[in-house]
């Protein structure tokens, strides 16, 4: 396994849920990786400023781009992190051609 995505299922298009939404979609983006067969390990995604709290997200190792970003896409995510191994991580949107910054 070479390639990876950072990736969440709490607070899709950046619009805040309940505790218990993103708790459930979290345990479903979770029950998604694991029918793939991926391996993952949890972490936490941070914004700057502190503005936004840190969302649950997931590691996961295995998936190419385009699996990358069906899963954001499937959980309503603006981008995800995505990476190879050696490589530097860098940031997918999920429309392409999106880059806000």
């Amino acid at each position: 396994m070479t390639t990876w995505v950072f990736v969440t299922a709490h607070n899709p298009r950046s619009v805040p849920r309940s505790a218990a939404d993103n708790e459930s979609a979290q345990g479903q983006l979770e029950a998604t990786v694991r029918s793939q067969g991926w391996v993952f390990f949890q972490g936490y995604g941070l914004g700057q400023g502190g503005a936004w709290p840190p969302e649950p997200s997931l590691l996961v190792l295995g998936p190419g781009v385009e699996q990358a970003r069906d899963l954001g896409r499937s959980f309503g995510q603006a981008a995800v992190v995505v990476g190879e191994l050696g490589g530097q991580a860098r940031l997918l949107w999920m429309e392409e051609g999106a880059d806000p910054c």
